[in-house]
């Protein structure tokens, strides 16, 4: 960007040109020469006053490119929320005391079920969410054949409890045979309100009957449950 030229600077440059003219030249007269000096000077100021202008919409136009170049760039993506963080072990095993005790599992006396005209519990557990494997069992004298799975869930989230019969519960290689698509299934919400659901399946002996639980996101490390697998 040119230097801004001062009217003192001006005058003593044309005062120099005129000097060094007038060795060489006749003036045309005192008059002339006064308007002479009037239009270069203008000129001058013209010129800088132009170049001036053009520095001032040159930083315009990079300073419009420069937002244009902006706005053009595409918002970046929005981060995944993250997963909610886990319970303390020790929260979640007062959880998983609390489930157990709702649904009536803290102790078990079968005899005690058998003179209230109850089926016997034979299979209870307790245990925070968490993704988890398959558990069986099966009980021979049990004529009808027909077993309930009762789950409770206390914490945040969702549970995923699926009930089946099967022969056996793995495959050759011992590993977990898959669940079959006609399992009995039901959605268990974690709460307080401290509800259980009931599922029931028919397995004739020599079959046995098995639990898959497995909670969504929002319950894994957040929820803990109890279940029970008893004849009715």
């Amino acid at each position: 960007m040119p230097e801004d030229i001062t009217d003192e600077q001006t005058r003593n440059a044309f005062a120099l040109m005129r000097a060094e003219t007038l060795t060489h030249i006749r003036p045309p007269g005192t008059a002339a020469a006064q308007r002479t000096v009037r239009n270069r000077r203008r000129t001058g100021i013209a010129a800088l006053a132009a170049g001036v202008g053009i520095v001032v919409a040159g930083g315009v136009a990079v300073t419009h490119l420069a937002t244009s170049e902006r706005s053009a760039t595409p918002p970046a993506a929005p981060s995944p929320s993250p997963s909610p963080s886990e319970l303390p072990a020790e929260q979640l095993d007062r959880m998983a005391a609390t489930a157990a005790a709702a649904l009536g599992i803290t102790s078990v006396d079968n005899k005690q079920r058998k003179r209230e005209g109850k089926g016997p519990i034979l299979m209870t557990g307790s245990e925070p969410a968490r993704r988890g494997g398959i558990s069986g069992t099966g009980y021979n004298e049990n004529k009808t054949g027909v077993y309930v799975l009762d789950v409770l869930c206390v914490g945040e989230g969702t549970l995923r409890a699926r009930f089946w019969a099967a022969t056996s519960g793995a495959d050759e290689a011992g590993n977990p045979a898959p669940i079959p698509p006609d399992a009995a299934e039901a959605q268990v919400p974690c709460s307080d309100d401290l509800a259980r659901v009931s599922l029931s399946v028919r397995a004739p002996w020599p079959e046995k009957v098995y639990v898959s639980i497995e909670p969504d996101q929002a319950a894994e490390g957040r929820a803990a449950h109890a279940s029970l697998v008893r004849v009715p």
